[in-house]
């Protein structure tokens, strides 16, 4: 999750922040509301992206958990069989 963070707001984030001092030195209305709708339209397509990069994290998290829980099964069952031959032997 942490790591998932970090990729985020290096990505992303930052450079949104960073384009916030944009709107400090406009000086139209019509200016302000080009780079509000440019914003938008960024944060928009940075929410889509977002969203793709943690269902794509989270596929992961289940693959690699369902490895793990096969490979603990595979354990037991070894175990299983070793005390097994001990106890026939």
């Amino acid at each position: 999750m942490a790591k998932t963070y970090y990729a985020v707001s290096s990505e992303y984030m930052i450079t949104q922040i960073a384009g916030i001092g944009k709107m400090l030195v406009l000086q139209t209305d019509e200016e302000r509301s080009a780079q509000l709708q440019l914003t938008s339209n960024n944060t928009l397509t940075t929410s889509l992206k977002i969203t793709q990069l943690a269902q794509e994290r989270h596929a992961l998290y289940l693959q690699e958990t369902h490895n793990r829980q096969a490979e603990y099964t595979t354990y037991i069952n070894d175990l299983l069989a070793i005390e097994l031959e001990g106890n026939i032997g």
